[in-house]
């Protein structure tokens, strides 16, 4: 029994070594210069604590030919009057007010619809309000699209992380993608399947949003960025998942609740709210990274140092993804006892869909 579950972990390995050689890294290239507009598009609902942080990253980055539109969406905080101080050094940048929600419509969904309708650039540039850029990430992000003749990109951020739940459940988006996804099949073909995107980036050329239906397409959508890279392939245009982690950072959840929440949201929709695949991969899991940890344990206890085996492999996993992706090597070390929350948030996100009380989100409910 170990030595088949030495076996098939050492194939796993092999497969995340390989699957990762087909997402490409965002890299800038000074020789390659493009006079393109570009529209930055940001949707903020009491987003307070991340106005300056993002405004100071744009500010730096920006290109010359290019303009940013901020829709405040209703925010009952500080974020208005953030907005309109921190916006008087830009030369080219407004802020418009949020229609109320109409029903059907998802809220980041309608208000990035509603930026969209302003939006004058050949580029439109999709940001979710707690990321940060680094000068040239709009540059270098043209320069791929136009390399792989691709009418969309998304990627997914390096995280700035707090509190144990984000530590331990936030990296795992990388894992996730990198695992699970067949990459050359997400980057090289128009396999619908194929897809995963990240809302917090997302980089469209107009004509391809817009062929695509845009986000009035997904307007019923809770993960809305898969739904448009997959209406971007139906519509014969190619999408590019990337590796952005050197260009582009994101402060997802502040707390530990807000980490809880945020994934109990999305966990469970993200997998088309299978119940036969929620069971699949809890099994799944169980075998390939719970199971090396607890046989891992009784070697330490038995002083059986070959039962260690498989969980070094599952290590190795991990590994592999994050020092692609920058994470800190020492969060492979606590892989399972990750595997083992995301079970409980998927178990918790299953338990929110089948009571239909909705997802919680900003003081909003979806359902």
């Amino acid at each position: 029994m170990i030595v088949s579950l030495c076996l098939l972990l050492v194939l796993l390995f092999i497969w995340t070594v390989v699957n990762g050689v087909f997402m490409p890294r965002l890299t800038y290239s000074a020789n390659e210069k493009n006079a393109s507009c570009v529209s930055i598009l940001v949707p903020m609902r009491n987003e307070e604590r991340n106005v300056k942080t993002l405004l100071s990253s744009l500010y730096e980055a920006m290109p010359a030919n290019s303009e940013l539109i901020i829709l405040d969406d209703q925010s009952t905080d500080n974020t208005r009057s953030l907005l309109e101080s921190g916006l008087q050094r830009f030369s080219n940048a407004s802020v418009i007010d949020g229609a109320p929600l109409p029903s059907g419509w998802i809220g980041k969904v309608h208000a990035c619809h509603q930026l969209s309708k302003r939006a004058n650039g050949d580029y439109l540039l999709f940001l979710d309000a707690d990321v940060t850029i680094r000068p040239k990430t709009i540059e270098a992000s043209i320069q791929l699209l136009l390399k792989k003749r691709a009418g969309f990109l998304s990627g997914f951020p390096k995280f700035i992380k707090k509190g144990i739940l984000g530590y331990l459940l936030i990296p795992l988006q990388h894992f996730l993608v990198g695992f699970h996804l067949p990459l050359y099949l997400a980057n090289h073909s128009s396999m619908i399947k194929a897809s995963a995107a990240h809302g917090s980036f997302m980089m469209f050329t107009k004509t391809a949003y817009e062929k695509a239906g845009g986000h009035e397409g997904v307007r019923g959508e809770i993960v809305d960025d898969v739904a448009l890279m997959r209406a971007v392939k139906r519509s014969g245009n190619r999408a590019i998942l990337a590796n952005i982690t050197d260009y582009v950072d994101c402060y997802m959840y502040d707390t530990n609740r807000e980490v809880w929440d945020g994934f109990t949201k999305n966990v469970f929709t993200g997998i088309g709210r299978s119940y036969v695949l929620a069971l699949v991969l809890t099994l799944f899991y169980t075998i390939t990274f719970i199971a090396p940890f607890v046989i891992a344990i009784y070697g330490v206890v038995t002083l059986n140092s070959w039962l260690l085996i498989p969980y070094g492999v599952v290590v190795l996993i991990r590994l592999a993804i994050d020092l692609r992706v920058k994470e800190s090597p020492l969060l492979s070390l606590f892989h399972p006892i990750a595997i083992l929350c995301l079970l409980a948030l998927l178990l918790r996100s299953m338990y929110v869909n089948t009571r239909s009380k909705g997802y919680t989100w900003k003081g909003r409910t979806y359902q």
